[in-house]
């Protein structure tokens, strides 16, 4: 994915569509495009194939939101990232079909979850000194824990189970992902302290 966004990074700096000190951030910008592109592609072509759709597009939308504001384990490499997300949507759409949870106990789990995520992504702010880029993040964080708290209030409102329970298994995953990301912290924050 990297020489293809070299390539045509290159290709729109030699025609003067972007400056030469923007290069490096439009050749990740276009990376994480391209990235992004494929795993929803092959998401919506399994998804298809499993008659879930609109389930799949729900949960993608849900799920990469986040992940693009909240504070979790992220892969180094594109290969790793492309499974693990594409296992993820198609996990949870196959998830669909044995949840038996009442509505309330959903409902109940993704507070819980936002609550959670929130407090994790709050500990990852103040842990870093002040600055704009972690004044944005957890802003936008608590617009997007706030816009998911509402559909689902929405969605069981309406007695939409599928979407109740998309949100569930999303944070769920969101909250396991933020979890691990702190432990790794503390863990790391041990061992430096002892040496």
């Amino acid at each position: 994915m990297e020489k293809v966004a070299v390539y045509l990074t290159k290709y729109i700096l030699l025609h003067g569509v972007i400056k030469k000190e923007d290069y490096l951030i439009y050749k990740y910008g276009l990376q994480t495009g391209i990235e992004l592109l494929l795993c929803i592609i092959t998401n919506i072509i399994i998804a298809a194939y499993m008659g879930k759709i609109w389930e799949s597009l729900l949960l993608m939308s849900i799920f990469f939101i986040q992940r693009a504001y909240i504070a979790g384990i992220h892969m180094k490499q594109f290969c790793f990232c492309y499974f693990i997300s594409c296992g993820v949507v198609i996990l949870g759409i196959e998830f669909l079909g044995i949840v038996i949870v009442p509505l309330k106990i959903a409902i109940l789990t993704i507070v819980v979850c936002l609550c959670m995520i929130y407090k994790l992504n709050l500990y990852f702010s103040l842990k870093t000194p002040e600055n704009k880029t972690q004044e944005y993040f957890l802003k936008y964080t608590k617009c997007i824990i706030m816009f998911i708290a509402s559909l689902s209030i929405i969605f069981y409102l309406f007695h939409y189970k599928t979407g109740v329970y998309i949100i569930m298994y999303s944070e769920l995953i969101m909250l396991l992902s933020s979890g691990i990301k702190f432990l790794i912290d503390k863990l790391l924050n041990k061992h430096n302290q002892k040496i």
